[in-house]
């Protein structure tokens, strides 16, 4: 994943965290000492988030312990479902530019598939070996230009 994408889901948790907070202490649902045991908790573990998936599985486990911070998890899952759709998208939108020039049924298959309610990458990938083989090399190269 690039840095900036990485950055963008840093920022929009912490973001999230703070509204949360925010909304939490105006309305008297949370103490100080609990928005600040809250903000210093993601901030210390910002690090662990690459995705917004990461972000809903660290909120996920910090909920676990603060039972304040469940009206959280419902925000930060809404992101996440947003950033699975947007790579969906840009992942078959790369696809179709690639592969429509040689293979022009397989790339409207794809389209097709992509756009049906409940589509996501894994679907996709499962469905169709070719789709499924272009993830893999897209993923191999952003790991090989992260640790580079």
């Amino acid at each position: 994943m690039s840095e900036t994408k990485i950055e963008t889901s840093q920022e929009n948790l912490a973001r999230e965290v703070c509204l949360f907070a925010a909304e939490e202490l105006r309305e008297d649902r949370m103490n100080l000492n609990q928005a600040r045991e809250l903000t210093e908790t993601v901030a210390s573990n910002l690090r662990l988030v690459e995705t917004e998936q990461d972000a809903l599985k660290l909120i996920k486990e910090l909920a676990r312990d603060q039972e304040y911070m469940a009206g959280l998890e419902p925000r930060v899952y809404m992101n996440a479902v947003a950033a699975e759709d947007e790579r969906l998208t840009d992942l078959v939108r790369e696809f179709t530019v690639e592969f429509l020039p040689q293979n022009p049924m397989l790339a409207a298959e794809i389209t097709e598939a992509a756009t049906k309610d409940g589509a996501d990458v894994e679907k996709l990938m499962g469905q169709f070996p070719e789709f499924r083989q272009f993830v893999l090399n897209k993923d191999a190269k952003r790991r090989s230009i992260r640790s580079n």
